[in-house]
């Protein structure tokens, strides 16, 4: 049974060799998408194949219709999970002050991280999810469907470049392979400041 070949615009396996060139080419990629409707297209589309079809990532409405169907078939899950979190939230939101300086600098000036966390009432947070029940977790997410679905058709083609990228980078090695998921990290990084623009 025949894949058919796949062509990566970003470059032949082991073209990219470092996570900064990786970086930069998702950049450039996403930046010509951007403008150029053709690239974009050819970026993202299937390869069409008989019997196998090859897909870089699966197609926006696809993403969007199984984010929707897991979180209804998630609405118990989430009121368990408010009343027996892993950890206390209070608590880790707490710890993770110091992650937070670094991205929020003004409202550390502020003190308003540590004013608002010290406000939060746990039993009251979970008594809400228990008020609210699942219904009300599901009803919200489909309530968003449309927002959902929009912004899975602005992310599908990032996901595709950031995906061409890391296959362009060599994989023989402990080194190498460690390099692709540094890569995965930074570039969804990247991904979060191009779509936020």
């Amino acid at each position: 049974m025949p894949v058919p070949k796949v062509v990566n615009p970003l470059g032949a396996p082991g073209s990219i060799t470092s996570v900064d060139a990786a970086v930069a080419a998702y950049s450039a990629a996403a930046d010509r998408m951007a403008t150029d409707e053709e690239f974009r297209k050819n970026m993202t589309a299937s390869v069409v194949g008989n019997p196998i079809t090859v897909q870089a990532v699966a197609p926006a409405s696809e993403l969007a219709t199984k984010m929707i169907q897991r979180a209804n078939a998630a609405g118990e899950d989430w009121v368990k999970g408010m009343q027996t979190p892993s950890r206390d939230p209070k608590a880790a939101a707490l710890a993770a002050k110091g992650k937070w300086k670094s991205a929020v600098e003004q409202a550390i000036k502020d003190n308003a991280f540590e004013k608002g966390v010290a406000g939060i009432n746990l039993d009251e947070m979970i008594a809400t999810a228990i008020a609210v029940g699942a219904s009300g977790f599901t009803a919200g997410i489909n309530a968003r469907e449309a927002k959902i679905r929009r912004r899975y058709e602005q992310l599908q083609p990032h996901l595709v470049a950031v995906k061409r990228a890391i296959e362009a980078m060599p994989q023989d090695t402990e080194a190498q392979r460690e390099d692709r998921l540094r890569a995965a990290r930074r570039l969804m990084i990247e991904v979060g400041k191009k779509l936020r623009g």
